[in-house]
């Protein structure tokens, strides 16, 4: 069965709850990848998983690197579609899935800001959207706590 995308109730949906709370404000880690709306929020539920966040703005849009690293990742993937996989300091990876072009190979330098791609459908998308993960020693975390506000 399709699941259709939830509106985060305001304020409750993204509130961080655990250790990652404490730094909400100075914990900006990472740039906003593409400047959209919240489709759906990051859900670390066992019932029902979703490893990162959905934004969604118009198709074709620059989707950009949300911190210096080095590509580890560019090609298809299944359901995903086209994706890019960053590799950051500190044990962190980025995920960009359903990209409609990948604008850089593996092995390549990226700058945060960088455009890296472009907003697309592909894979098994409903609609355009940046599915974008941040990952923390390969355990998908919640991006908004990674995010500035």
């Amino acid at each position: 069965p399709m699941r259709l995308p939830q509106q985060p109730s305001q304020g409750a949906a993204l509130q961080p709850q655990g250790p990652e709370a404490r730094g909400l404000a100075t914990n900006a880690r990472f740039s906003w990848p593409l400047r959209g709306r919240l489709l759906e929020p990051f859900s670390g539920t066992s019932s029902a998983p979703h490893d990162g966040i959905d934004i969604a703005t118009t198709p074709g849009a620059s989707i950009t690197a949300a911190a210096d690293g080095k590509v580890i990742f560019s090609d298809r993937l299944s359901s995903s579609g086209n994706v890019i996989i960053g590799e950051h300091s500190g044990g962190f990876t980025t995920v960009y899935a359903h990209n409609e072009r990948n604008l850089v190979r593996k092995g390549a330098r990226i700058r945060r800001g960088e455009r890296i791609a472009t907003l697309g459908a592909s894979g098994r998308a409903r609609a355009p959207h940046l599915h974008f993960e941040v990952r923390k020693d390969n355990v998908a975390r919640n991006p908004l706590y990674y995010l500035p506000r």
